[in-house]
């Protein structure tokens, strides 16, 4: 299906989540050439707990520098006007992954452990800089699909182990679409970036759109390997897939990363994880 026809069959098909209320006036507010730290800062602190977050994660390691910053305009200058909006909507994002499913916590520690990959990836390549939020949100198709039908997508997971098919194939096959393309269309419905967009559309087969943007082609490619990287070394709960061979994976290879390299960032990761998840409540 092409993204017009997946965007009118979610829409029809999956009642798609409305963005919480704060995010969605940040959005706006991204839109005013006018905005600044403060002015961002007096709409995110209708949000307690999101402008905790978020001064939080200023002062983790994601972003530290030498000086901790103790309130939230310092917070957003510091982690830039440009990225305060597609955070604010991440962070938003765990209100989706809320609910009496195991799976769901599961799913939600992976796309935090998943985004801390992106930024250990980071230091060893210069791809996707802005990766860490599709990170954090490259999961929320899978809740939608989950909150939809829960023994359906359990399904997919008995699917795509028993058949030895990829999660992608699994929900195609059970949903008529799988987590990628919803997830896209709840980012185009929250009017998210177009790069953004499609960096989490094609993240786990980038290479079959000839199309992709050099930005949105590169964040999909350390989305798609930090996401190998999780499963395959087992950081968080709820591992989908089966292990990687990174000295074989096209990924890995495009992005000119080694086994060595990748058992360096699995660490790292692990340490990133035991000491930040807790930030993302």
């Amino acid at each position: 299906m092409t993204h017009d026809e997946i965007l009118k069959y979610v829409e029809n098909e999956v009642k798609l989540p409305v963005m919480p209320t704060v995010a969605a006036k940040v959005v706006e507010e991204a839109k005013n050439p006018m905005a600044t730290a403060d002015s961002f800062g007096k709409i995110i602190l209708f949000d307690q707990a999101l402008a905790a977050r978020i001064l939080n994660i200023a002062n983790s390691v994601c972003y530290r520098r030498a000086i901790e910053v103790e309130n939230l305009a310092d917070a957003i200058v510091r982690i830039g006007l440009k990225r305060i909006k597609d955070l604010a909507v991440g962070l938003s994002s765990k209100a989706l992954f809320e609910g009496s499913s195991p799976l769901l916590q599961e799913l939600w520690e992976r796309s935090i452990a998943t985004a801390l990959a992106t930024q250990a990836l980071g230091e060893v390549s210069n791809k996707g800089h802005d990766a860490f939020i599709a990170g954090l949100l490259h999961n929320v198709g899978k809740v939608v699909l989950h909150n939809l039908d829960p023994d359906r997508f359990e399904k997919t997971i008995e699917k795509s182990h028993n058949d030895q098919c990829s999660d992608c194939e699994a929900e195609t096959e059970l949903f008529k679409v799988n987590h990628p393309e919803v997830a896209a269309a709840i980012m185009t419905k929250w009017q998210m970036e177009p790069d953004l967009i499609d960096a989490i559309r094609w993240y786990v087969d980038y290479d079959q759109n000839p199309d992709l943007s050099s930005k949105a082609r590169g964040v999909a490619q350390v989305v798609n390997l930090a996401n190998k990287i999780v499963s395959t070394h087992n950081i968080a709960m709820g591992s989908f897939a089966e292990p990687t061979d990174f000295a074989e994976d096209p990924t890995a290879i495009d992005m000119d990363v080694n086994p060595k390299q990748i058992d360096d960032i699995a660490e790292k990761t692990k340490e990133l994880f035991e000491e930040e998840r807790s930030l993302f409540g």
